[in-house]
């Protein structure tokens, strides 16, 4: 073996080496939780190594949630390349791309979440209606310029993507294929594209998010959702971002909780250290999604 070959070989085993913690770690939350299926997937050294824990860490599981960041880093690239700007408007409307994108487009309520969102999953209604119903809603509830989550932001993203080509091919070729991931629209959920609509293994999300958010965006941007402690969070390209000390670390879940169907997911980029992206198939309550990103923030160090 080459000189050459041996470096290589052991920044692959040194980064898996560093990745084992946080498994150890995930694998004892997991008990703590009842022991549902799961898969992580962790990037250390430019290394990701995969865990199988009832899921394979390579096989693809609906992203939920997740799936907003590859929306909104989308659509930032084309604004970047193309006549699409921050101050794009859905037809109709008056709120912008940059509205949408942060949550402070004022859009409420949101008719995908809770008692009216079992209406939008049985009826598989696709972003265009999703886009349609809250463009046509004579009353919005929020209040523009304030943070309001709201998944019908992302349905008109989606729409504005939309207007540059097909939303899965277009945002496969701008936002996965750079970063060397593989992804697609979800067999279950793809007519949900732009808030919860793709699907791929842990280990592929953690390459995009990696390459993303530990490079070219890794800067707090967006929309101040809370000051607290000298410490301030942000919600920007389809994730949260906050100050720890020196670093920056960005974070956002998932959850798909239905009668038929639980999948919750989790990211986590400590910018200059690392990521872990975890599946599980299970609702879990607020506690333990915090908890568990409290045990991957302690060990992405």
């Amino acid at each position: 073996m080459s000189l050459r070959a041996c470096a290589v070989a052991l920044i692959l085993w040194a980064g898996a080496a560093m990745a084992e913690p946080i498994d150890a770690a995930f694998g004892a939350w997991l008990a703590d939780n009842g022991g549902p299926a799961a898969a992580l997937a962790v990037v250390r050294d430019g290394t990701v190594t995969g865990f199988d824990h009832g899921l394979r860490a390579g096989d693809p599981v609906d992203l939920a949630s997740l799936s907003k960041a590859i929306t909104a880093v989308c659509a930032a690239e084309i604004e970047q390349q193309t006549n699409l700007d921050w101050g794009t408007t859905p037809d109709g409307m008056t709120v912008t791309l940059r509205d949408l994108m942060y949550h402070i487009s004022g859009i409420a309520p949101d008719l995908t979440q809770g008692v009216p969102g079992l209406v939008t999953y049985r009826l598989k209604l696709p972003d265009r209606v999703v886009a349609a119903r809250a463009r046509v809603r004579e009353t919005q509830q929020g209040t523009r310029g304030q943070f309001l989550y709201n998944n019908e932001n992302y349905a008109l993203i989606a729409e504005l993507i939309a207007r540059t080509g097909p939303v899965e091919e277009t945002c496969r070729r701008i936002a996965l294929d750079p970063a060397g991931a593989v992804g697609a629209a979800s067999p279950r959920f793809g007519y949900a594209l732009g808030w919860a609509g793709w699907a791929m293994p842990v280990t592929e999300y953690a390459r995009f998010h990696h390459h993303w958010f530990n490079g070219a965006r890794s800067a707090p941007h967006g929309a101040l959702i809370w000051a607290q402690d000298g410490a301030f969070a942000y919600y920007g390209l389809g994730t949260f971002a906050r100050h720890a000390g020196d670093d920056i670390v960005f974070s956002h879940s998932g959850a798909l909780c239905l009668p038929d169907y639980e999948i919750n997911t989790l990211v986590l980029t400590r910018v200059g250290v690392g990521t872990a992206v975890a599946a599980v198939k299970h609702c879990l309550d607020e506690t333990a999604l915090r908890d568990l990103q409290q045990r991957f923030d302690a060990l992405l160090r």
